[in-house]
C-alpha cells in the first residue's frame, strides 16, 4: 500500500478519535432558549441578570435571532450610557466551579452598526475578581464569536459571567443595539463523549420536518471553522431573508427558521461557507 494513504489513513483515525469527546457547556440557559419571548428585566430570564444603574438606560428583549441550534437571542439597547462600563451589563449565573481548573469562555455576538465596544468576563460572584477576559471587543453586524480560556483560583466553588455594555467610547454610538447568544462555559478537563465527530466535508442537509408550520430546522457540516452565510431565496433568486451570518466553529450546526411571515411560495435556501457552496429546496 502507498505509504502517503496509510498516513492519510492514520490522520483521519486520529482526528475522529480526538473529536470522540468534547467538553459540555456548565453554565444555565446560555441560548435563552428557556426564556419567552418579548420584553425582561432584572432576574426575569434564567440563569441571567439584567441591570443598569449609575445614570445608564437600557432595555432588553428576547428575539428570535438564530444562533446554532436555537431561535431565541437577547436584545439589548443602551440608550444612555452609565459612571463606568459595569453600569449596563448582562449576567449570566451562577454556575459551579471547581477550583485550578481550565475551563473555556465562548460566546456569539453582534451589533446593528459597527463599532459598539464590549467587555466579555468571567470570575468569581461575591468578589467580583475577574478570572478571564475580552476586553473592548469591537462588534460588527455579523454574528461572531468572542472566545477565551481561564483557570479558576484555589478555593472557589462558583462563577459568573457579566458582558459590560457601558464603554464611554460608545457615545458616539447612541443609542446603540447589541445581540448575544450562546453564551458557554465549558470545562476542559472533562471530556464527554460526543456521538457527532467533526465532519470530514461539507454538507447541507434537507430541512425537517417537512412539510413544516411554521418552523423548520436547517442543519450544516463544516469540516472547518469559517465564516457562514444561509439564505432564503424565491423562485425568481432574489434573496428574502438572510437566515444566519457570522463566523461558526468546525462541526455539525442547526439553525430555526420561522416561515410564519413568509407569504406561500417555493423557496430555495443556500449555504456559503468559505469556498463550499450549496443549495437546497425548502420543503
Amino acid at each position: 500500500m502507498n505509504k502517503s494513504k496509510i498516513n492519510l489513513t492514520a490522520f483521519f483515525l486520529l482526528l475522529f478519535a480526538f473529536n470522540k469527546f468534547i467538553a459540555q457547556p456548565i453554565n444555565p440557559n446560555g441560548s435563552f432558549e428557556e426564556a419567552p419571548y418579548g420584553p425582561a428585566v432584572g432576574t426575569d430570564i434564567t440563569g441571567w441578570s439584567l441591570i443598569f444603574n449609575g445614570g445608564g438606560k437600557a432595555y432588553f428583549e428576547i428575539v428570535d435571532s438564530p444562533v446554532y441550534d436555537g431561535i431565541k437571542a437577547l436584545k439589548v439597547i443602551v440608550d444612555t450610557l452609565g459612571s463606568n462600563p459595569w453600569d449596563i451589563q448582562v449576567v449570566n449565573e451562577p454556575f459551579t466551579v471547581k477550583p485550578n481548573t481550565k475551563y473555556r469562555y465562548s460566546v456569539m455576538a453582534k451589533a446593528e452598526q459597527s463599532g459598539p465596544v464590549v467587555n466579555f468576563t468571567v470570575g468569581e460572584p461575591i468578589s467580583y475578581a475577574e478570572w478571564g477576559r475580552a476586553h473592548q471587543r469591537v462588534l460588527t453586524t455579523e454574528w461572531q464569536q468572542i472566545t477565551f480560556d481561564f483557570t479558576t483560583p484555589a478555593g472557589v466553588t462558583e462563577g459568573r459571567a457579566p458582558i459590560h455594555l457601558s464603554e464611554n467610547m460608545n457615545k458616539t454610538f447612541l443609542p446603540i443595539t447589541i445581540y448575544i447568544d450562546d453564551l458557554r462555559i465549558t470545562d476542559l478537563t472533562v471530556n464527554v463523549e460526543n456521538e457527532n465527530p467533526k465532519p470530514l466535508v461539507y454538507e447541507l442537509y434537507q430541512n425537517y420536518p417537512n412539510p413544516f408550520n411554521p418552523v423548520t430546522t436547517i442543519e450544516f457540516a463544516l469540516p472547518l471553522s469559517g465564516k457562514v452565510r444561509l439564505t432564503l431565496f424565491d423562485v425568481l433568486g432574489r434573496e428574502v431573508k438572510e437566515i444566519v451570518s457570522g463566523f461558526f466553529d468546525a462541526g455539525k450546526h442547526k439553525v430555526k427558521l420561522d416561515a410564519s411571515k413568509l407569504t406561500s411560495g417555493v423557496y430555495y435556501y443556500k449555504l456559503e461557507a468559505n469556498d463550499f457552496v450549496s443549495i437546497k429546496k425548502l420543503i
